[in-house]
């Protein structure tokens, strides 16, 4: 598939995108007084055609956790909607979701968590990509693990019942990261 960070991180729209970001980072600028000048340019990025909209949507949900905790009524509308699996630029979202650097805070795993129990439901090409799958793991035991017993992510019930979705590969691969 191209809808990839790695293809998105050499595409045209996704250095622009990047360079966006990079923009902010170097000149130090505050979240609140960038808001009007980023915002509309990432709106217009996420509208582009073809591959430019998936290349787009990579590099900015590389940073997904800096846009909802910056940008949060922005980040509802705009991108937690391509989570859905019913949105053609989700695999795209969901491929650059397991890069980002940092944990998502309980507050954004909470608020994509009904779109991450359906990646479970569904029978999506992609979703049987083997590094899909590890990542997919890796996240999953990342978001129930860690964040017990402070605040309960999930309910054992839906714990249980996203496990017993694994496949041999993402098991195995779940243990490696518990041990």
């Amino acid at each position: 598939s191209r809808k990839t960070l790695e293809n998105a991180m050499n595409s045209p729209i996704g250095q622009l995108v990047d360079s966006v970001f990079k923009i902010y980072n170097a000149w130090d600028i505050k979240p609140t007084k960038l808001k009007d000048e980023i915002l509309w340019r990432l709106e217009i990025a996420l509208k582009s055609k073809g591959e430019g909209s998936y290349h787009a949507v990579s590099m900015i949900m590389l940073r997904f956790n800096f846009m909802y905790e910056q940008y949060e009524t922005w980040s509802k509308n705009h991108l937690v909607p391509i989570y859905n699996t019913d949105h053609e630029s989700c695999e795209a979202a969901w491929d650059s979701f397991f890069y980002q650097k940092y944990k998502p805070s309980n507050k954004v795993i909470l608020t994509l968590k009904p779109f991450f129990l359906d990646l479970f439901e569904k029978d999506l090409e992609w979703l049987r990509n083997e590094e899909f799958k590890k990542s997919l793991a890796s996240l999953s035991i990342q978001f129930c693990y860690w964040s017990y017993p402070r605040q309960s992510l999930f309910t054992n019930v839906e714990v249980r019942k996203f496990l017993r979705k694994f496949d041999n590969d993402m098991l195995s691969h779940s243990l490696w990261i518990l041990f």
